[in-house]
């Protein structure tokens, strides 16, 4: 789910894979960077074959200002994903991901700033739930 996650923001151009998009880590050197983090979800539903696990975004910046922005064009990306709300959304039925139906990225809150780490970097974070099928 990571990896695809990863791969749908990366394409979106919001964020780039190896510059400043990673999954499971973000590096301590740079001045801007998006991690993409997996956490406890809801069970998988083993009739309609879906699974909902959660998604963590922490934005690290040395910039306040360019950590909000970047949190909040992650968001923009992620929250219209089967979002079936908006009238002709483009992911008004899910997205399909490197072969995976998503369809719902389901923002859990708006982006919150977290305060600074020990490096005086700025952090924020959005959480979200992920509905995808799994076969």
């Amino acid at each position: 789910m990571l990896e695809d996650i990863q791969s749908f923001i990366n394409s979106s151009g919001v964020a780039i894979t190896g510059t400043n998009l990673f999954v499971s880590t973000i590096p301590e050197s740079l001045t801007l960077a998006v991690g993409l983090f997996d956490y406890a979800g809801e069970p998988p539903d083993a009739i309609a074959q879906t699974r909902a696990p959660g998604l963590q975004v922490l934005i690290r910046a040395t910039s306040y200002s360019a950590g909000r922005a970047m949190a909040d064009a992650i968001y923009e990306v992620l929250s219209p994903v089967g979002d079936e709300i908006d009238d002709e959304s483009l992911y008004s039925t899910g997205v399909e991901i490197n072969g995976t139906q998503y369809n719902r990225i389901l923002p859990l809150e708006i982006p919150w700033y977290s305060g600074k780490t020990d490096t005086a970097q700025h952090e924020f974070v959005c959480n979200y739930r992920v509905y995808f099928y799994k076969e």
